[in-house]
């Protein structure tokens, strides 16, 4: 029985370690992206962005059309001079007049101009309003997307996201491991513990042992005299 519980204890124990190297992951992921994206909407690493699409605007049949909530990879620009008709571009919306003011946009190119660019998102029936200018396209993609992923990263991110899936059992690891390292403490206290401290148990365990032993010896003794009697009293018959 005490074998099995041993067993049970070691596996929960091996259990909560991947747990807590995982979450210890997941942190440093949110860190990496967080930190990335600090000075902009989206992360940048190693001269890509990495993007979350927050909407329908891409789906479509072509395959590199993109899905809401989709984790995409785009290469950052240093010219645009290459880009052209059928390119997915990753551009700021500078019109101050849209919803979308300031926020970066992906859409597919449908007609190069002199000055620029017409765009469309692959799920609308219309072209966009505005010409996008080169200064404002900021990357392009590059076809490669992680489905639902953006989405999960987009929520993990949030402080609601940050409470739920990191603060709290990040806290409960922080409670669990301080408990270990108490439990450790203490018996590595006991083992140097000197010999002669024993416990309550231990005393009264010895004590029981020493009257017992008393307790023996004293019958031993009674033994002899008792048989020494016997011999006399036949004697003197």
């Amino acid at each position: 029985m005490e074998k099995k519980k041993g067993t049970v204890k070691k596996i929960l124990s091996i259990l909560l370690t991947i747990l807590i190297i995982l979450y210890t992951l997941l942190a440093v992921v949110i860190a990496v992206f967080a930190f990335a994206s600090m000075k902009d909407d989206n992360a940048t690493i190693f001269g890509y962005y990495i993007m979350y699409v927050p909407t329908e605007s891409m789906v479509g049949d072509n395959d590199d059309s993109i899905n809401k909530g989709d984790l995409i990879l785009c290469n950052k620009l240093d010219s645009t001079s290459d880009l052209k008709v059928g390119d997915v571009i990753a551009f700021v919306d500078y019109n101050k007049d849209s919803e979308t003011f300031g926020k970066t946009i992906i859409h597919r190119i449908v007609e190069v101009t002199e000055s620029g660019y017409r765009t469309k998102g692959d799920n609308n029936p219309y072209v966009d309003g505005t010409e996008v200018l080169p200064a404002f396209v900021k990357a392009r993609y590059m076809g490669k997307r992680v489905p639902v992923l953006g989405s999960v990263i987009n929520f993990l991110k949030s402080q609601t996201g940050i409470l739920i899936c990191m603060i709290i059992p990040m806290s409960l690891f922080f409670i669990y491991a301080l408990y270990r390292f108490i439990k450790a403490l203490l018996e590595y206290k006991m083992s140097k513990a000197p010999a002669g401290e024993l416990s309550e148990e231990q005393k009264q365990k010895a004590i029981e042992e020493y009257l017992a032993k008393q307790a023996s010896e004293a019958a031993n003794k009674e033994a002899p005299a008792e048989e020494n009697s016997k011999d006399n009293s036949e004697s003197d018959n």
